[in-house]
């Protein structure tokens, strides 16, 4: 997707990470530290791992802090004190990270309703809100089926975080969840930037949530065999023994370069192509493809009107898994093999924060 002529750009960020992260600022200040242990730690009591049987010391990862997941200004998002408790976390993260998003963007909330904004956000499986609830039923009120009251609709259906978010803001343009695994965060970006150039809208809000009230992503990898027993990714290094799951929240607020610059919006970043594909037939549904990565990465780059040689740094995958690690690499030589001038720097972020599953492609 060729976005060269007038491409989006990011104008707003916000985000919620492993180690109580609550601001981009932060963020960099810890990859410059790489104080990876602050996403290594036992998950919090809210998550409730306790209800099925997992030992004490089970569940080590990244974890978010209370703000927007525990603390959450319920009356000032307009939901009643009889749906607030059960709120799924996943559309409280949306509502506060997509106001905090668009003060950062120096955009009043309300200067937007009514008007044709977008909404895409990237969700795994993974949140077991459901889960978890309806194991509380089990374990506190003798089996009453209270996990699936009147308020479960709500937000039980994924689409519930998108339209919340359109709900309470009064946007009118498009609103969709997309759940693709670990790229859910850049199919929904894909979303937001095909509502700009195609639907006419003025901004779009792009999202990624990640979070774990179940411990079925823990007890998957462990069983599968790429949880890493050090409870770090060490991507690209020879110490790669697995991924360490994590939770992870982020919000951009995307415009236009031509209706940014006219309205004096700050901008972070500009978005010159879109790619996305898919593996094809691999030995199983998580071996990745060199050769079709390879493929999407020149098609990406073409799409920018951009060669190999004028790409410094890449942000990687780089799950820290053997295979995926040793694939993935295979890849990037085949397209950047030929470079003349300075290396390329990788880079991952799952080597501080851990693999925030849903959300780890806007993550990093």
């Amino acid at each position: 997707m060729d976005l060269t002529a007038d491409p989006p750009c990011i104008v707003g960020a916000a985000c919620r990470l492993p180690g109580n992260l609550a601001h981009s600022s932060a963020l960099f200040a810890r990859f410059q530290s790489g104080d990876w242990p602050a996403a290594s730690t036992l998950p919090p009591p809210s998550r409730a791992f306790h209800l099925h049987s997992t030992p004490e010391s089970f569940g080590r990862g990244g974890w978010l802090a209370e703000n927007g997941v525990e603390s959450f200004d319920a009356a000032f998002f307009r939901i009643p004190p009889t749906e607030s408790p059960t709120l799924r976390p996943n559309v409280r993260l949306a509502l506060e990270l997509t106001y905090d998003a668009l003060l950062h963007a120096g955009i009043p909330p309300s200067s937007l309703r009514g008007k044709n904004v977008a909404v895409a956000f990237g969700v795994g499986t993974e949140d077991g809100w459901d889960i978890r609830r309806a194991a509380m039923d089990d374990d506190h009120d003798g089996g009453k089926r209270s996990a699936f009251d009147d308020n479960w609709a709500a937000s039980s259906d994924p689409s519930g975080v998108s339209g919340r978010v359109s709900h309470f803001f009064d946007f009118r343009g498009p609103s969709s969840v997309l759940s693709n695994a670990c790229a859910s965060g850049g199919f929904a970006l894909r979303d937001g930037v095909l509502s700009l150039l195609h639907d006419g809208a003025e901004l779009a809000v792009v999202g990624a949530l990640a979070t774990h009230f179940s411990p079925a992503s823990f007890l998957w990898a462990q069983a599968s065999g790429v949880a890493s027993s050090s409870g770090r990714c060490a991507s690209f290094s020879p110490d790669a023994d697995g991924y360490s799951p994590s939770e992870g929240a982020v919000v951009l607020v995307l415009k236009r370069q031509s209706a940014a610059a006219e309205a004096g919006d700050a901008i972070h970043a500009r978005i010159r192509s879109v790619a996305t594909a898919h593996n094809g037939g691999m030995r199983t549904m998580f071996t990745p493809n060199a050769h079709a990565q390879a493929q999407l990465m020149l098609r990406a780059l073409a799409a920018a009107k951009l060669t190999p040689q004028d790409i410094d740094i890449l942000e990687a995958h780089g799950s820290g898994t053997p295979v995926g690690d040793t694939l993935e690499l295979e890849g990037i030589r085949r397209v950047f093999h030929g470079r003349t001038r300075n290396p390329l720097l990788l880079s991952s972020a799952k080597t501080v924060l851990g693999h925030c599953h849903g959300s780890a492609f806007l993550v990093g």
